[in-house]
């Protein structure tokens, strides 16, 4: 086993087997002054740690943090044996008690740790009563004893609020890290699918381009009567090869916007209106609702090429799911808020916990959209929430909006 696989169990077992040691020490002291070995003294000290390490070595109870606590406090009630019969609250070496509270504070739950914290403060106070009724704690020297006790007390509350504070500090650092992982988990993702689209549309043009020449070759070889015969299939060929030629357009200033880190300020109204248009065009006959959309008049949002089809395939993949979609928004506390409600497939609450995080394997894809959406409403600021029943789902876009200006 590697140090860094050792627990912090087996360092302090290491410690009793070295303190289980040392009170051999004085043990044989008595012995050769011809002294008794009494249960009460070092013999019964040397005993209870004995004890103690046999108890270390079994698996109960099973609960690490448990099992931790009760080895502890073990080790509290051991090492102020030790002080006691060392001297008790005369002893300057109390401060060395402080250690276990350290390994609480740093290892254990919050209560578990306090709790040994009473414990720890507990067994001083019961050393400053026993010293405090013999000729030793009258005087001067017994307000020197209360002083030590008492710094004793402000040190370990100022060490466990220290350590209570760094803990939280590193618990949010690790929080940090791994939502930087999966930032970057996702953003690599995001640039493997984007390469891969950027490829398949180079790919693309060429076919598309010379399925228009053949067109016109074959429309130059076709009789007069022929071609009459023929027009409206030429015509409907024509507008889908222009359909695919505007979308190759549109994703090269798509990627130049990109490249370039281009915003815009875009008009709210005139957003959705685009919006609506292409949706009609893309998903003619679909059950789309469109409900109110409150205070858009005079509010912008700042973004590039990319907001649109972000947003289009937030609607595509509740129109995938099914059932009737409703759409509704407003301005409010200076964001703007998307409402994308639909009643067909609904979510599970697992995935509407991962969704948009991360590729989610469904019926119809991998949640690319959902993902790339997503990624695109976070780089100008803005989140989606998915939230819902057994009935319904309701996807939340929201943007952070800015007055419009002559010069927007």
């Amino acid at each position: 086993m590697t140090p860094a696989e050792r627990s912090p169990e087996q360092y302090l077992q290491w410690v009793r087997w070295l303190l289980i040691a040392v009170l051999l020490v004085p043990m044989g002291q008595d012995v050769l002054s011809g002294a008794a070995l009494t249960v009460d003294g070092w013999l019964g000290l040397w005993c209870f740690a004995l004890a103690v390490q046999l108890v270390a070595y079994s698996p109960w109870p099973r609960a690490e943090h448990r099992r931790l606590s009760l080895h502890l406090l073990c080790d509290i009630a051991l090492w102020n044996g030790v002080v006691w019969l060392t001297g008790g609250a005369t002893n300057p070496f109390a401060a060395l008690l402080l250690i276990p509270l350290v390994l609480a504070f740093l290892l254990l739950p919050w209560p578990w740790a306090a709790l040994l914290l009473i414990a720890s403060i507990a067994g001083q106070l019961v050393q400053l009563m026993a010293v405090s009724g013999t000729h030793l704690g009258q005087g001067a020297m017994g307000g020197h004893f209360q002083a030590m006790v008492a710094g004793f007390v402000i040190a370990a509350l100022l060490l466990a609020l220290t350590l209570l504070y760094l803990r939280r500090q590193l618990h949010q650092r690790d929080l940090d890290l791994q939502r930087l992982r999966e930032t970057q988990l996702r953003d690599e993702q995001l640039l493997a699918v984007g390469t891969a689209a950027a490829q398949l549309t180079h790919e693309m043009a060429t076919p598309v381009q010379s399925i228009g020449l053949l067109l016109e070759e074959v429309e130059l070889a076709l009789a007069p009567a022929d071609r009459q015969v023929t027009e409206t299939e030429r015509q409907l060929i024509r507008q889908q090869l222009a359909r695919i030629q505007g979308l190759l357009a549109d994703w090269r200033l798509i990627a130049e916007d990109v490249r370039a880190r281009r915003v815009q300020a875009l008009p709210l109204d005139q957003l959705i209106q685009s919006v609506r248009q292409l949706l009609s065009i893309t998903r003619p006959g679909e059950p789309v609702e469109w409900g109110e959309m409150e205070g858009l008049a005079g509010y912008c949002v700042r973004a590039d090429r990319t907001l649109m089809p972000a947003i289009l395939s937030l609607l595509n993949n509740a129109l995938d799911a099914g059932g009737s979609v409703r759409v509704s928004g407003y301005c409010s506390e200076g964001l703007w808020r998307l409402d994308i409600d639909n009643t067909g497939r609904p979510l599970t609450p697992e995935q509407r916990a991962r969704l948009g995080a991360e590729c989610l394997p469904s019926d119809d894809g991998f949640g690319l959209g959902a993902l790339v959406s997503y990624a695109t409403l976070e780089r100008f600021g803005g989140r989606v929430y998915w939230s819902g029943d057994d009935r319904s789902t309701r996807t939340r876009l929201e943007l952070p909006i800015q007055e419009c200006f002559e010069g927007d």
